[in-house]
């Protein structure tokens, strides 16, 4: 799991930087999604897996 604060830039060509430290485990792919209070949340693969069965799960009513 991934908790923390970075403030981050949007460079000339439109890419967002990770910090260097998350890299290793979001090199089999990630998911980037809105957060809550205008922050971007990103999820390792493995987890947005997760949690993607958990919404699905949940009633449509």
């Amino acid at each position: 799991m991934f908790l923390g604060e970075y403030t981050h830039t949007i460079d000339d060509k439109g890419r967002l930087t990770l910090p260097a430290r998350f890299r290793a485990e979001l090199a089999a792919g990630l998911v980037v999604t809105r957060g809550i209070d205008k922050c971007l949340s990103v999820y390792p693969m493995t987890e947005w897996q997760r949690v993607s069965e958990r919404v699905s799960a949940l009633p449509m009513t």
